[in-house]
């Protein structure tokens, strides 16, 4: 995989270029921010927004509150737009693909909320079936690498099928 030579003259997320893909929900990078091109209006801007206020550099604590801020949530609009538009759930989970960028990343928000959901799991399983906590957890992990593994061919598929279709037109 080829080093990309990163520019971190811009200090300013807001002068960062956006880059519109068919895949995920955003994504900030260091020298750019991916959006999806089917998203608009007041959501498309909620999000660009909140991708805007993130900084330059490794993912750290301020990102971190950023993406766990309340009051500027666009969860529950942004899942829906996913449910509508299947190739955004990659956005939701923790190892996504760059078709622009072409690097891997870690999504380490979406790990919070797994891990909310994995703690249920393994309570409902080991109250309804007793179940080894432990084990149930294991599971809802792995279950979870597998869906993100098939959400990843799903995107990397549909990405070189709109390539082929772009190439013809």
């Amino acid at each position: 995989m080829e080093m990309r030579k990163i520019d971190l003259t811009h200090k300013d997320m807001s002068k960062l270029p956006v880059i519109e893909v068919g895949y995920g929900l955003a994504s900030a990078y260091d020298d750019g921010i991916e959006i999806n091109r089917k998203l608009t209006g007041e959501l498309r801007e909620r999000i660009l927004k909140h991708e805007r206020s993130h900084g330059i550099g490794r993912y750290n604590k301020k990102d971190f509150k950023t993406d766990f801020q309340a009051k500027n949530s666009n969860f529950f609009k942004s899942a829906l737009f996913a449910m509508y538009n299947p190739e955004a759930l990659i956005g939701f989970f923790p190892f996504m693909y760059s078709y622009h960028y072409k690097i891997m990343t870690f999504n380490w928000s979406s790990l919070v909320p797994f891990l909310f959901f994995g703690g249920i799991f393994s309570i409902f399983f080991w109250a309804l079936f007793k179940i080894n906590m432990l084990k149930s957890f294991f599971s809802f992990g792995v279950i979870l690498v597998l869906i993100n593994i098939g959400l990843l061919l799903y995107t990397h598929i549909k990405v070189k099928k709109e390539k082929r279709i772009s190439k013809i037109l």
